[in-house]
C-alpha cells in the first residue's frame, strides 16, 4: 500500500489528504485498488526516517486481530507519502521502536 499522508499525525500535520481528524482514520489504497481504512496509532522517528503505525478499522483477511501495519513516511515535495518498508532490518528496527514507545505510553 502506498498513499499520501492525511495530515492528522504529529509528523505530517498540515499536509493534504483525506482524513477524519477526530478519530485519526486514514484511507489507503491496496494493490488491487480497494480503499482500506486504518487508525493511525502514532507516528515516530527511527534512524533517518519517520514511520506511522496503523491499525485496520475493520478486520482484514491478511491481518490477525490487533496486528499493526508499519509504514514509512517519505517526503514528496511538500507532502508526506506512505511507503511500504522494504527491508527486514528496517522493519525490525521500526517495529522495536514502535513497541518501545507504545509501552512507554502505556506506563504513563
Amino acid at each position: 500500500m502506498s498513499e499520501h499522508c492525511n495530515g492528522h499525525c504529529e509528523h505530517c500535520a498540515g499536509h493534504d489528504g483525506e482524513m477524519d481528524i477526530e478519530s485519526n482514520i486514514i484511507a489507503l489504497t491496496d494493490d488491487e485498488g480497494n480503499e482500506v481504512e486504518f487508525e493511525c496509532l502514532m507516528t515516530f522517528d527511527c534512524g533517518e526516517h519517520f514511520y506511522a503505525s496503523l491499525l485496520p478499522v475493520v478486520p482484514l483477511e491478511d491481518f490477525e486481530e490487533g496486528e499493526v501495519l508499519i509504514m514509512r513516511l517519505d517526503e514528496d515535495g511538500e507532502e508526506s507519502v506512505f511507503s511500504p518498508v522494504e527491508s527486514e532490518e528496517e522493519l525490525e528496527a521500526a517495529w522495536n521502536e514502535f513497541i518501545r514507545l507504545y509501552e512507554e505510553e502505556e506506563e504513563e
